[in-house]
């Protein structure tokens, strides 16, 4: 399909009321599928993030569009009978799309601190002593009550402290370096898997480095 001029020129108008530049945003004509058919199509994207755009479609006197983010789902397909009303979708949009952009990736940065604090562990290949990993499995029962105060269900608290249990044999026979790969490697693997906020995996990975710091070399 292509648009009138004033038509392009309404949804510039739009983009730079939602304090965007249209200079962050592709227009193009494109194909679409619908219906195993091939109709003209036009789509505007957001440049840094191309899987955020917003499609029109017009086989007949209506409009199909297809766009992402969306409210509280990351597509949308709609149907709409007036431009007035494409419009109104695609005010809503940018809205959606500047809460997106803004947001802060809260588990990505948790996941990435724990990478990065897996990246500086200190090559030890000295194993625990006797009387080291009796402080270690100390440390640990320690660990354990702590994440137990969490508000977590009791099924994942009982995960996460089997975990930590397979990880605290494994320092009988690893050395120091390994053991703390162990550690943040289950840690990070736990902070995917289970129900646990960006704020109780930071408050996890504190305790972590409060008990076990002078003894396991986490930095």
């Amino acid at each position: 399909m292509k648009l009138l001029l004033s038509q392009k020129n309404e949804l510039f108008k739009i983009i730079q009321i939602n304090n965007f530049s249209p200079n962050q945003f592709s227009y193009e004509e494109i194909k679409n599928d619908i219906n195993d058919k091939e109709y003209s199509a036009v789509s505007i994207a957001y440049k840094l993030l191309p899987e955020f755009n917003f499609k029109m479609t017009s086989p007949s006197s209506s409009y199909m569009i297809d766009y992402s983010p969306g409210v509280s789902t990351i597509f949308i397909k709609t149907n709409y009978q007036s431009w007035d009303n494409t419009c109104e979708i695609f005010n809503k949009w940018l809205l959606n799309l500047k809460r997106e952009i803004s947001e802060e990736d809260l588990w990505g940065n948790l996941v990435e601190t724990l990478k990065g604090i897996g990246d500086n562990i200190i090559n030890n290949d000295v194993k625990f002593t006797h009387s080291q990993f009796q402080v270690v499995t100390y440390n640990m029962k320690q660990l354990q009550t702590k994440i137990s105060t969490l508000s977590l269900p009791i099924d994942d608290i009982n995960a996460i402290n089997q975990k930590l249990d397979s990880i605290l044999e494994q320092g009988k026979t690893l050395s120091k370096f390994d053991w703390q790969a162990q550690l943040v490697g289950a840690l990070i693997t736990i902070l995917i898997a289970l129900s646990i906020t960006p704020e109780m995996g930071k408050e996890i990975w504190f305790w972590v480095k409060e008990i076990f710091s002078g003894i396991v070399l986490i930095q």
